[in-house]
Formats: C-alpha cells, structure tokens, sequence
C-alpha cells in the first residue's frame, strides 16, 4: 500500500500464527510510551509522539516555528546575515 515503514528491525513471520496481546493498550516503543489516542508522525528525518491532550498546543507551536523559519529564509535569500534573521524572527 506505500505506507513507510519505521522499524529498528524486523522478524519474518514465515506464515506463523502471531499471538494478539491486546488492543487500545499503553506501550513503550524505542523507550517511549504511547498511549492510545496519542498521535504518531514520521518522516525522514525520524518519528515524534504527540500525547492525544497536547495536540492542539503541539500544532499551534508548529505553526509558529514554520511560520518564523519561512521569514528567516526569504530574509536570508534578501541579503541578511543568518544572526539577525535569528534575532528578528525567532520565537520567543
């Protein structure tokens, strides 16, 4: 289906039966733990846990943190040092 797949590695099933512990349970993944309802993203550059109650604050912060390095750029591109980009447009 194109879904990526993140994994530090694998077991091949070789058509073995698999054992279902449960469902809609808490588990720890790579020393994290997600619960269920919390969000999971990933990309290239790696995966992120957003617990389920600070979705909307984690989303907002994105936003502004996305908003801030598109200004940084267009600064950079007119000429501007990275230092002062920083200092005009980061978030405080």
């Amino acid at each position: 289906m194109g879904f990526p797949i993140f994994c530090k590695s694998f077991v091949p099933s070789a058509g073995e039966s698999l054992v279902t512990i449960g469902y809609n349970i808490p588990i720890i993944c790579g020393g994290i733990l997600i619960n269920p309802g919390d969000y999971v993203f990933g990309d290239d550059d790696g995966v992120v846990v957003i617990p389920q109650n600070r979705l909307e604050e984690i989303l907002s912060l994105a936003e502004k943190i996305e908003d801030s390095e598109r200004k940084i750029m267009k600064y950079l591109k007119e000429g501007h040092k990275l230092t002062e980009a920083v200092g005009k447009y980061r978030i405080k």
